[in-house]
């Protein structure tokens, strides 16, 4: 985390994954979702965030009704990385938060 805090806003939207890059599939009711239906917001602590802003509702239960998404953190990827900003860095992770929308 020290070494995090020394970073730049720059270098840690950098540092973070695209959108694209992170989600590999995106459904809302199950109809296609992408970047658009989302916001994209640096996090003193988490790095580049993303909040479901879309104003498509669920109306029906079930597993294939809410948002669903697929994540993937390619660690190999040939861009930038973590790693090449916090060489001590050794494992990626992704956090999910759930919230109203105020």
């Amino acid at each position: 985390r020290l070494q995090w805090n020394k970073l730049s806003n720059d270098t840690r939207i950098k540092a973070g994954y695209s959108f694209s890059e992170l989600v590999t599939e995106c459904t809302i009711a199950g109809e296609t979702c992408t970047s658009n239906d989302f916001s994209t917001f640096l996090h003193p602590d988490y790095g580049v965030c993303f909040t479901f802003i879309s104003d498509r509702e669920v109306t029906r239960p079930g597993l294939g009704q809410g948002l669903r998404l697929l994540m993937t953190v390619n660690q190999d990827s040939p861009q930038a990385s973590l790693f090449d900003f916090l060489p001590t860095t050794d494992s990626a992770a992704i956090w999910a938060v759930i919230h109203s929308n105020d």
